[in-house]
């Protein structure tokens, strides 16, 4: 016999909050992050989600024009990023080569 649809659901959302549980632990444990900023990313994930799914997923997922442009916003802000890092360790680089 099959599982329903929600217990499938629910599995998954198990099986993903353990994921986070256990990922968040050993970033926490290997010193990668302190415990304060997987707080203060855990509230700032929730957040983003509570406003995601109010405000843009219903126009996401019902006007093609409205993905294209998201997607597009997302890529130039992505360009933009990488070419500051790039720019801003290039920088550092030739200051400590002329050191």
């Amino acid at each position: 016999m099959l599982p329903e649809t929600n217990d499938l659901v629910g599995g998954g959302i198990n099986a993903v909050a353990n994921r986070l549980c256990i990922q968040t632990w050993l970033r926490v444990s290997q010193r990668l992050h302190t415990t304060s900023q997987v707080v203060v990313g855990s509230v700032y994930f929730t957040l983003w989600y509570i406003t995601w799914s109010s405000l843009v997923l219903q126009a996401f997922a019902s006007s093609f024009p409205v993905q294209i442009a998201l997607f597009m916003i997302i890529a130039a802000a992505s360009a933009l990023g990488s070419a500051v890092h790039v720019l801003l360790n290039w920088f550092k680089e030739e200051r400590r080569q002329e050191t």
